[in-house]
């Protein structure tokens, strides 16, 4: 009697371990999984949500408590909602093999990321800051031998006093030695400054730098991770008298860049 006991026990326990496999097969409830793991890796709780979507979508609040009950709300316009709004690739949604995040593409052309930035700016204080992400806070300079990784934040929305952000990755990361590399990023910085949008520096271990860069990670989980800061445009504050001379030929190149731009574009420079 006992062996036929445990047997059914056994039976039972391999019987749920099934349903639960199957139920984690189901590509619909693993795409609604992805949206509740988009809305908490960018710091909105599941009882927030409701609060951020628009009137169309009419989703109980009970039913964002698990992506099975999510999965029966789901539809191509509200999904379509959700990788606007955080500014995701809409496919990554999908469960397909793409980077997770938009790219803003001006490698060696920083003048586009300011025509970027006129059609989005709001006129909002703070709207973007420019983050450049490396493994340690050592001062950039030909010599320097570490990748970086760029991203932009964009703030959304507000959920009281806390806000709500986007992010996109830029093109044009790589190791700090190579020339273009580090010309594209101060073009960069010094748009951003000239548009008052905050150039700040992270700390990330390498491998949270790379897995943002593959698409392994979301950049608001991996920002999260920072464990000290630094100043990409410092060059910028010291005086022009006191540059080595691939600074003085770096801000002839940035100057070169620029050229032409017109300053409703990238702001006054005083």
């Amino acid at each position: 009697m006992g062996v036929l006991s445990d047997v059914k026990v056994l039976a039972d326990w391999l019987g749920k371990l099934f349903g639960w496999w199957k139920v984690r097969q189901n590509p619909i409830r693993a795409q609604a999984q992805r949206v509740l793991d988009v809305f908490a890796a960018h710091g909105v709780a599941r009882t927030q949500i409701s609060r951020l979507l628009p009137a169309q979508f009419a989703i109980p609040v009970k039913d964002f408590a698990s992506a099975d009950k999510l999965s029966e709300h789901l539809t191509p316009a509200f999904l379509d909602w959700v990788a606007e709004y955080f500014a995701l690739n809409r496919s990554w949604l999908d469960g397909l093999s793409v980077d997770p995040h938009q790219t803003i593409n001006c490698y060696k052309h920083p003048a586009d990321f300011a025509a970027w930035l006129a059609e989005r700016r709001t006129g909002e204080p703070f709207q973007f800051r420019l983050f450049v992400l490396k493994p340690s806070a050592k001062p950039i300079g030909p010599n320097c031998n570490e990748n970086i990784v760029i991203v932009l934040e964009e703030c959304i929305a507000y959920l009281d006093d806390q806000s709500v952000c986007r992010y996109f990755i830029f093109d044009g990361n790589g190791p700090l030695n190579h020339y273009p590399v580090i010309r594209s990023l101060m073009g960069l910085c010094v748009v951003a400054d000239r548009t008052r949008c905050l150039v700040k520096g992270s700390v990330l271990k390498q491998k949270i730098c790379t897995a943002i860069e593959d698409g392994q990670l979301l950049i608001p989980l991996g920002l999260s991770k920072a464990r000290n800061s630094w100043e990409p445009d410092g060059m910028f504050f010291q005086s022009p008298a006191n540059d080595l001379p691939w600074q003085k030929q770096l801000r002839a190149d940035i100057a070169e860049d620029l050229n032409g731009v017109p300053c409703a574009v990238i702001g006054d420079e005083s």
